[in-house]
């Protein structure tokens, strides 16, 4: 009995095994190409896909980069502003002083206290200078409206005083270029 068993099981076997083969048989190549082709173009897609997320990630990586960049920038000038616009207002409350220091070397006559005072009003020129101010040109210079302010005119003597700064009664002063007080003056006429 256990030989027809055994038979009956290689029969089986043989039969299983036969299907399995005539399977084989019945894939032509040309599906196998078809099959395979199929798949390549799956996969060809996928990679497109792939490609075309990380080609979208990069410009969003980009423009965010950019955003960045630009952010700082602004942020930079914002701090430079604020910096010129905190010390345009501490110089323009020191320009009286600076007058006063003028009026008072004019009116001194013993050369001792005119010198230290000359001193003191150099020293305090100097650290307004060191923070971007300047004095701006008027005597003898052509009258410009943007700089000067003229409040009498003189008449003039010769033709090519015309139109030129005659006295200056009050000085003028630049920050960087920015105008924080114009020169008072009077204008040959």
């Amino acid at each position: 009995m256990s030989e027809s068993k055994q038979t009956m099981t290689d029969e089986q076997q043989q039969q299983t095994e036969q299907p399995a083969e005539e399977t084989k048989a019945a894939i032509s190549p040309e599906q196998i190409i078809a099959a395979l082709q199929t798949e390549n173009d799956e996969l060809i897609a996928e990679l497109n896909k792939r490609q075309q997320e990380d080609g979208e990630a990069e410009q969003r990586f980009l423009r965010l980069q950019a955003d960045f960049d630009n952010y700082r920038r602004r942020s930079a000038a914002e701090r430079e502003l604020q910096t010129q616009t905190a010390a345009a207002a501490l110089i323009e409350q020191l320009l009286p002083v600076l007058d006063n220091f003028e009026r008072a070397l004019a009116a001194m006559t013993g050369e001792a206290d005119k010198a230290g005072v000359e001193l003191i009003r150099k020293q305090l020129l100097a650290v307004l200078s060191a923070a971007g101010m300047s004095e701006i040109e008027a005597a003898g210079a052509e009258f410009d409206p943007q700089f000067h302010q003229a409040v009498a005119q003189l008449p003039a003597e010769l033709e090519e005083e015309r139109g030129k700064v005659a006295m200056v009664l009050q000085k003028g002063y630049m920050l960087h270029d920015k105008l924080l007080r114009a020169a008072v003056v009077q204008v040959y006429n």
